[in-house]
């Protein structure tokens, strides 16, 4: 009874009697284990002030993603199609030949022929990502900056990749829409912050 009067906590009384105070305990100590959860989330990714800088293995990442992951040619060699004589006119040259035979339908077809679309978005973006990067490095951005762009620019290019790839209905096509400009943003957010700290 003695810890019960000398507890700080707020007494809330109710049909169970001290019930609700222990429940109100539980309730507390939930949310700091789910606040330390993402602080320490934030932590790895970087984005704490004086964090380390990141940004390099974000570079790393998004080019093997955009040449080697994001690529024509694994949908291809899937389906059967693929030639490396002249693999860039696969697709042009067998798939319709490939559609007539029934080696694979029109919407795989389709399909594939959006993947190299994709891969070739990814590719020229990536030198933008690139230089937004180097020059908010460069400029002396705080860490915690440049990782979170890094970090938007990557989801925004995975989402965009994947909308490319596997949506073929014009309303959700907007997804891939907004994933773009999600890259978009980031970069254009790099270079601001950059031309903001040359100019001091």
């Amino acid at each position: 009874m003695a810890d019960r009067l000398n507890d700080g906590r707020p007494l809330v009384q109710d049909k169970r009697g001290f019930a609700s105070q222990q429940l109100s305990s539980l309730k507390h100590s939930a949310s700091g284990q789910q606040l330390g959860f993402l602080a320490s989330i934030a932590s790895s990714l970087g984005l704490r002030a004086g964090a380390s800088c990141h940004a390099p293995y974000y570079l790393i990442g998004n080019f093997v993603f955009a040449h080697f992951i994001l690529v024509q040619r694994t949908f291809k060699q899937y389906y059967g199609i693929d030639n490396n004589t002249a693999p860039r006119e696969n697709v042009d040259k067998y798939g319709e030949a490939a559609i007539k035979s029934g080696k694979i339908t029109r919407a795989q077809l389709d399909m594939i022929k959006r993947a190299g679309a994709a891969h070739s978005n990814r590719v020229e973006n990536y030198p933008v990502f690139a230089a937004a990067v180097v020059l908010a490095i460069v400029a002396g951005v705080p860490n915690d900056v440049v990782n979170a762009q890094c970090l938007l620019y990557s989801i925004s290019s995975i989402a965009y990749g994947a909308c490319y790839v596997l949506i073929d209905s014009t309303p959700l096509s907007l997804l891939r829409t907004a994933s773009w400009y999600g890259g978009c943003w980031a970069c254009f957010r790099l270079f601001w912050v950059a031309g903001k700290a040359l100019n001091k």
